[in-house]
């Protein structure tokens, strides 16, 4: 009951920021085609000198589309949100499709499971991220322009564009919940229903500059139509296996791991192999089921859940990334090939390396010797916080890769929101930094970003393990220090040049946005962030001297 209950928190506050998103892009259309029927006004010379009244005009702009709709993908759209996870919006609502029954699932064993796995795995969310779907007057430049002036109008100041990335977003709070929003131009003189972007047709009606942006949502219907379990069975599931990465420290897509996507995939892949009814049963096979996959000592298969992987003929969509062929160069060195549902497909682990993979697998590995070990057949019980203790960086290295942005004082509302874009994009090139890495030492991505450190209390900094191999655990050799070197300056070009060229350069202001700066800490270093320290432990000695 507990976990029913709040599963509709999340839905009340997925619903109203939807329709805040609505609310906002409604006068952001409105205004924009108000703008452009005076701007036609004037180039054709019809104005206040030829008479043209006001119902005139008022025709006029409604000749044009002003309806705007916002849906839900991602996490969000699979109702498998966890604290700390995003919520995926599109414009217009998450179709709810009807899960194909099992038939010999009895209904009372849909709500019977509630008590197998702990409370925390259905947490709600504190980020929603929404898709909005805009008349094609709406371009992405419009819409980075637009959006944040109106939420600026409204008393959102906080509101941060993202425009460098493949799929421009932008990002504001609203009431204490992170909303992440990225729009999509759509032709048509109404808002379009779910229905109509499960066909390959729809891309003929989305612009060709914001077809990448719609996969998200498309990916969401396939799941939900290709899962045969029903939803609360499978949502279930997700929400457990994303607890369980966060935990255990292996999710983000930015920090080399799988991310929501990609659990979203593997855990409807295992529920199309083992359609249980009881979640407790499919994450106990899940964790049995991607240790044989991962465990080949061959290339990894890919990892699908549709019938087929290209349609018969495949259909070339421009605009769109060619789909994931594992004959082509570049696929064939997919570590771990997830595939996206939704075509073309494309692989959702394509960030994760070697350091990335390995710790995943180790992460299996160990969960599922603890739930092989606990698990009878009489009862059946596991201590499920066995499986998913909190993971600390300092329980297994001594030696840190600490890269900070410092941010500067005295910044004013507008810089600090560009330096909030700066900070995202440092961070989206940290997997620049940890590739260089792992090609000689063992590396480890902290997946999150720490609080501070003794060089920069205000600003961004992040962290990865680092093993030196040398005798003497608190010493580094030469030739460690000068690979560590070649690394950091390869980081740094990705930043500076990389990043500040070509078609979407970001706009940096050197004043404001000061470059990273990369440094190594060890564990007996004073000011070593709190979340880097080891465990703390508690020795028999100390009890003993107790019970003395």
């Amino acid at each position: 009951m507990v976990e029913i209950i709040q599963r509709h928190s999340v839905v009340n506050r997925s619903a109203h920021v939807l329709s805040y998103v609505e609310s906002v892009a409604y006068v952001m259309v409105t205004l924009c085609n108000l703008k452009r029927q005076q701007q036609q006004r004037i180039e054709s010379g019809n104005g206040e000198e030829d008479g043209t009244t006001g119902s005139s005009a008022a025709s006029n702009v409604e000749s044009y589309p002003t309806w705007a709709k916002a849906f839900a993908f991602g996490s969000s759209g699979l109702e498998a949100n966890v604290t700390s996870s995003d919520i995926d919006v599109y414009v217009g609502r998450v179709p709810n499709l009807p899960p194909c029954p099992l038939p010999f699932s009895p209904p009372f064993l849909r709500f019977k499971y509630l008590s197998h796995l702990p409370q925390c795995c259905s947490s709600f969310p504190f980020i929603f991220i929404r898709l909005l779907v805009c008349p094609l007057t709406i371009t992405p430049q419009l819409f980075l322009a637009a959006f944040p002036a109106i939420l600026k109008q409204r008393g959102i100041e906080d509101a941060v564009t993202v425009s460098a990335a493949r799929v421009p977003v932008v990002k504001f709070m609203l009431n204490d919940i992170s909303v992440d929003v990225v729009c999509v131009s759509y032709a048509s003189a109404s808002a379009p229903a779910e229905k109509d972007f499960l066909p390959l047709s729809v891309f003929q009606c989305i612009s060709k500059e914001t077809r990448q942006s719609v996969q998200g949502f498309r990916t969401v219907l396939e799941i939900r139509r290709r899962i045969p379990v029903p939803l609360d069975v499978y949502s279930t599931t997700l929400r457990a296996i994303k607890f369980w990465a966060m935990q255990r420290k292996v999710y983000g897509n930015n920090y080399c791991y799988p991310a929501g996507v990609s659990l979203a995939v593997m855990v409807a892949r295992v529920c199309q192999v083992f359609p249980a009814s009881l979640p407790s049963a499919v994450v106990r096979f899940f964790f049995l089921f991607y240790r044989q996959w991962l465990g080949k000592q061959t290339t990894v298969s890919p990892l699908f859940i549709t019938e087929r992987l290209k349609p018969d003929p495949p259909p070339r969509i421009h605009g769109m990334w060619d789909t994931w062929d594992p004959l082509r160069d570049a696929c064939k060195e997919d570590l771990l090939p997830v595939l996206n549902p939704a075509y073309p497909h494309n692989n959702t682990c394509y960030n994760v390396g070697r350091s990335g993979r390995d710790h995943f697998y180790r992460e299996i590995v160990r969960a599922n010797a603890i739930i092989q070990q606990q698990q009878t057949p009489a009862t059946a019980t596991i201590r499920w916080d066995d499986v998913w203790p909190a993971y600390r960086l300092g329980d297994e290295y001594n030696h840190f890769m600490i890269v900070e942005v410092a941010e500067m004082n005295g910044l004013s509302s507008s810089e600090r929101q560009g330096f909030d874009s700066w900070a995202l994009l440092i961070e989206s090139k940290l997997k620049i930094l940890l590739f260089s890495l792992e090609c000689w030492c063992e590396v480890r991505m902290w997946p999150k970003r720490l609080s501070s450190t003794m060089r920069c209390q205000k600003g961004r900094a992040w962290a990865i393990g680092v093993k030196t191999g040398g005798p003497d655990p608190w010493t580094y050799p030469i030739e460690f220090l000068s690979r560590i070197a070649m690394s950091v300056e390869e980081f740094r070009f990705a930043v500076e040049e990389m990043g500040l060229r070509g078609a979407n350069a970001f706009p940096r202001v050197v004043s404001s946005m000061p470059s990273p700066v990369c440094f190594l800490m060890t564990s007996l270093d004073a000011g070593l962030p709190e979340d880097l320290m080891p465990t703390p432990r508690t020795t028999t000695a100390k009890r003993g001297r107790t019970d003395d």
